[in-house]
Formats: C-alpha cells, sequence, structure tokens
C-alpha cells in the first residue's frame, strides 16, 4: 500500500489534509479537513503525539507525508478492505 498526506491552505493560517492510498486494487483521495480537528477529533491526540507517533517534525518532505499518512492509517485501522469501501469523505472532520 502507498500512501501519502497531500496538504492545502485553508482558511487563516490552517492547513487542510487529504490521505492520498494507492492499494493494488484501489487508489483513493480521502478529504480529512483541518489538521488540527483531525488530530484532536478523529485521532483523539495531540498534535506533537501525532508527529512523535509517525516519527517526523515537519511535513516540508515527502517522506514526512508518507510516514505520517502511514501512521494514521495505522490508527484507523484501515485495511485495503476497507479502503475500497469507504466513501472519499468519510474521514472528514470540519
Amino acid at each position: 500500500m502507498n500512501a501519502k498526506i497531500m496538504l492545502s491552505r485553508g482558511e487563516c493560517y490552517s492547513t487542510n489534509w487529504s490521505l492520498f492510498v494507492q492499494t493494488p486494487k484501489v487508489t483513493k483521495s480521502f478529504y480529512l479537513g483541518q489538521d488540527i480537528k483531525f488530530t484532536h477529533r478523529v485521532l483523539q491526540m495531540e498534535p506533537d503525539d501525532v508527529k512523535n507517533g509517525a516519527g517526523i517534525t515537519t511535513l516540508s518532505d515527502e517522506e514526512s507525508k508518507r510516514k505520517l499518512a502511514e501512521f494514521i492509517i495505522d490508527e484507523l485501522q484501515l485495511t485495503e478492505e476497507k479502503i475500497a469501501e469507504l466513501p472519499e469523505w468519510a474521514l472528514c472532520c470540519q
């Protein structure tokens, strides 16, 4: 499974995340929403705990985006089957 986080600017100082996942059977992009809302509401973690769990310090490089995506997939226990079934908005937190 290949995955990475894609970033886009939100309102004011926020950053929006999308989770791009590619498996042998399916390719999907899940809109996750604002970074801080997603970490608190969906992962139920502080942003620093997410960074530590993913083993990253920044999201400025592709390797860090990949590690964060893998961390999110592990935390949400997403399998290839679940990914195929979920609509693209299912993980969104707005």
